[in-house]
């Protein structure tokens, strides 16, 4: 019994260990995702209002 307990032990740290390197990558794809939307944001639509604004 101990020996089992033992290895769900080492099963269960193993799990963790994967679980931490992926919300690693997926903060890593999100922070990617949020910075070239807000990158699009300010090179295209603010110059492109304003260059609207300017011909009312």
């Amino acid at each position: 019994m101990k020996a089992a307990i033992a290895y769900l032990e080492v099963e269960v740290a193993e799990i963790k260990a994967e679980v931490k390197s992926w919300s690693r990558w997926l903060l890593l794809v999100a922070g990617t995702i949020i910075a070239t939307t807000w990158l699009t944001v300010i090179i295209l639509v603010i110059p492109l209002g304003f260059v609207l604004w300017k011909q009312i």
